[in-house]
């Protein structure tokens, strides 16, 4: 079989973190592309160049948009595989509107922060960091807990989801083994379709006002900004955790670190607004507020899985399979 042409849109750095040497040998068997000068920054005119008379791209964080100009120079262009998740900082109305398959990892980079959010959902409920900064504290005399008013635990605990996207409906999955009480808040759910995937339909305010964990998992778009403020904040029962493993500019983390400040409520981000926040910010000092910089997506190891993927949709491609993720262009303005 003759080997087709393609094209690498991404810098040489996350050609290398996505890609494994043995994934790109394999993807070399099917395709002609030249991967040996890719360039350290996005670059437009490298791109243009690469992608010439291509009929598949291969590419991951660092693509550049596929503007006329890119999509002037592979006009027979069928496949774009993205080895990481949204697609929004290179899509453009005119590969919306070309006739091309886009081929995302989103539900790949969904699954570490699913598996992220439930460790700390766990991690929440134990109250490790309570228990970590009390021996830092006390020492010795921190071991002593009583544990018939303890304050934690996971048998029948509420669990409030926020937004029911790739990450969302993962995290459903991995929480139904448990003896957790679910409950699930976006404006596209129905009470059924919530019931089959083991949660109860409920409204934001319920889950603020009743929750034991409260994690938050909409897509970051202009009506979300700011959805979880003071007034939502101050609903939260003496207790309850917040994680935040979405983006931050869906909280507004001033009304966050006050109510950080009473000592009421515990929060988990992984994600603020701006990244990192601001060197005066008071999440840096409130030990109630456990940070963690932006590491719930694949990270490691992880994003071989994304590079592995393109090379299955290529597969799917050239074998004329169905495939495991072509995106819906049209519908992406909705989503993270």
């Amino acid at each position: 079989m003759d080997k087709i042409k393609a094209g690498i849109n991404t810098t040489r750095a996350n050609w290398e973190y996505v890609f494994r040497p043995e994934t790109i040998e394999r993807l070399h068997e099917y395709l002609d592309f030249d991967d040996s000068n890719l360039p350290e920054t996005p670059d437009k005119a490298f791109v243009i160049d690469n992608l010439r008379d291509a009929r598949v791209v291969l590419s991951t964080w660092g693509a550049v948009p596929y503007d006329s100009d890119v999509l002037g120079v592979c006009p027979a262009l069928a496949l774009v595989t993205y080895g990481a998740g949204s697609v929004k900082k290179f899509l453009t109305e005119q590969l919306i509107a070309a006739d091309v398959a886009v081929c995302s990892a989103v539900h790949l980079n969904a699954q570490p922060v699913a598996e992220f959010t439930l460790g700390l959902i766990f991690t929440a409920l134990k109250n490790v960091f309570m228990h970590h900064h009390a021996f830092l504290e006390n020492g010795r005399a921190a071991w002593s807990v009583n544990k018939r008013t303890y304050i934690g635990g996971y048998y029948r605990t509420k669990i409030g989801v926020l937004g029911f996207g790739q990450v969302s409906r993962q995290l459903l999955d991995l929480l139904r083994p448990f003896d957790f009480e679910i409950l699930l808040e976006d404006p596209y759910v129905n009470a059924e379709e919530a019931r089959e995937h083991g949660a109860r339909k409920a409204e934001i305010d319920e889950i603020m006002e009743t929750c034991d964990v409260v994690t938050l998992h909409h897509a970051d778009i202009p009506r979300n900004e700011n959805m979880i403020n003071a007034e939502r904040l101050r609903l939260m029962k003496d207790g309850a955790r917040f994680i935040n493993t979405s983006r931050g500019r869906l909280v507004n983390e001033a009304d966050l670190a006050k109510e950080l400040a009473t000592g009421r409520i515990w929060a988990f981000l992984d994600v603020t607004y701006p990244e990192p926040p601001a060197e005066e910010s008071p999440l840096y000092r409130l030990k109630n507020c456990v940070l963690t910089p932006h590491i719930a997506g694949s990270i490691g190891t992880e994003c071989f899985r994304m590079g592995d993927y393109c090379l299955r949709e290529v597969e799917n491609w050239i074998h004329g399979r169905a495939f495991e993720n072509r995106l819906d262009l049209a519908a992406q303005g909705s989503r993270a």
